[in-house]
């Protein structure tokens, strides 16, 4: 039988000690296991958390070793440069707010890196895919909340960046230090690009929704913050 994560052993090394609570669903310790230990499984909520098979994990501690949740790393400066960004009308208008991740984007993509960030699938899902050429930038562009699927994205990224190409990664703060946990040294071509966050929304609460609103319909998009509809201003 499958361990949840509130089981603890003692001399347990793998993140079946870490309480359920602290558990952001970053996926790093997935991504880390080498022997197949870890999948993600959805919760009662909807959200997805990290569930070990004991018959198949060899306590070596890289998922523990992976997790932010588990080994915090504080690197932001005590007195960090801010800066108001703001982009032309044409890519606001596109996006939820100014437009920064564009500008950014449309950098590293020039200097033929990589992007990764939130894009919808065909079934209105949330996950986070990789892109290399700005035709593809619309599917990243604009916020959208639900909890993204970033477990089969982090190995792409490192291959990526073990190649000594440039990517730029953008998600949740937890996201970001899960790719980070998941890396487990800095990489001079990798820009990471975090949001101030207050929570996610349940991907499973987001499937009810669209089946109970729109069951009978073909959506051809969705826009979590229509400009045309909620105006310009803050």
């Amino acid at each position: 039988m499958k361990d949840s994560l509130c089981h603890t052993q003692d001399h347990d090394h793998s993140i079946r000690i870490l309480p359920r609570n602290r558990c952001a669903g970053c996926g790093a310790c997935y991504a880390s296991c080498s022997f197949g230990a870890i999948e993600m499984v959805t919760d009662e909520d909807g959200f997805q958390y990290p569930q070990l098979d004991p018959e198949i994990c060899t306590n070596c501690g890289l998922c523990a070793a992976a997790c932010p949740a588990f080994k915090p790393v504080h690197i932001n400066l005590k007195e960090p440069e801010c800066y108001a960004v703001l982009a032309e009308d044409e890519i606001r208008r596109q996006s939820s707010s100014g437009g920064v991740f564009t500008l950014l984007s449309d950098y590293v993509l020039e200097q033929g890196g990589h992007v990764c960030g939130a894009a919808f699938d065909d079934q209105w899902g949330v996950q986070h895919v990789i892109i290399d050429s700005k035709d593809k930038l619309a599917s990243l562009r604009g916020s959208k909340y639900v909890q993204s699927d970033t477990c089969n994205i982090y190995p792409k990224i490192k291959a990526l960046l073990s190649n000594e190409e440039m990517v730029l990664f953008s998600g949740c703060p937890c996201q970001v230090a899960g790719l980070q946990g998941f890396l487990g040294k800095t990489y001079d071509t990798l820009l990471t690009v975090d949001i101030f966050c207050h929570c996610v929304a349940s991907p499973g609460i987001w499937t009810t929704y669209l089946d109970e609103r729109f069951s009978d319909e073909k959506l051809e998009a969705v826009n979590f913050r229509d400009k045309e509809i909620s105006g310009w201003k803050c």
